[in-house]
């Protein structure tokens, strides 16, 4: 659902490795049709939220800028880039595909939520995933 994994190059290449995807173009457009620009995280996490989906995002701070908001979603789950230095997204998006196995083994769609993790452009998780709370 991030705007960096939403070219066609990388929508098609997670598709066809079996994810299901929402479009970032779809869910945020302006009234002409075009890609709605800096949508503000928080807006995207609501949205995720309402809908249960798992976030990908090439934002690694999401977590320590949102978690309030992020705690306060209790159907949102979150897979981050390991850091936002993202050049092309396909590396990213092969690293992703190489989680698809350990993500359906662990059952990442039945885990408490909210959660967030990040993985390495080897496909490795480097953080979580972990219970998102707030005191």
């Amino acid at each position: 659902m991030d705007d960096c994994f939403d070219c066609d190059e990388a929508h098609d290449y997670l598709l066809e490795s079996g994810f299901k995807l929402e479009r970032f173009s779809l869910l945020f457009s302006t009234p002409e049709g075009a890609r709605e620009q800096s949508v503000p995280d928080p807006m995207v996490i609501k949205l995720a939220n309402r809908h249960g989906w798992i976030i990908l995002t090439t934002d690694s701070n999401m977590y320590h800028l949102h978690r309030k908001e992020i705690a306060q979603s209790r159907y949102v789950g979150i897979v981050a880039t390991a850091h936002n230095a993202v050049e092309t997204i396909m590396p990213w998006a092969a690293a992703f595909v190489k989680l698809k196995p350990r993500m359906e083994k662990n059952g990442f769609k039945k885990l408490e939520r909210p959660w967030y993790a990040q993985f390495s452009r080897q496909g490795r998780f480097t953080v979580g995933p972990k219970l998102v709370t707030w005191a």
